[in-house]
């Protein structure tokens, strides 16, 4: 019983682990395809930037999203 209980354990933290690691990459693919897209703005100042960035009040297209 104790030993499919630890089974059962060590799979779930198998599977997390996993989907850890693929949203960090994930997230490390998609920060990298906005910074290849918008180097103009990584050049601005952080103010400028800033004042260019919408709010939340403002429409956002959904990452992936096509102009």
């Amino acid at each position: 019983m104790n030993d499919e209980i630890i089974d059962e354990v060590r799979r779930i933290r198998v599977e997390l682990a996993s989907e850890a690691n693929f949203d960090l990459r994930e997230i490390a693919r998609r920060a990298a395809k906005a910074a290849s897209q918008h180097r103009h703005r990584l050049a601005m100042p952080r103010e400028e930037v800033s004042a260019t960035t919408p709010r939340g009040d403002a429409p956002v297209a959904p990452v992936g999203a096509q102009p």
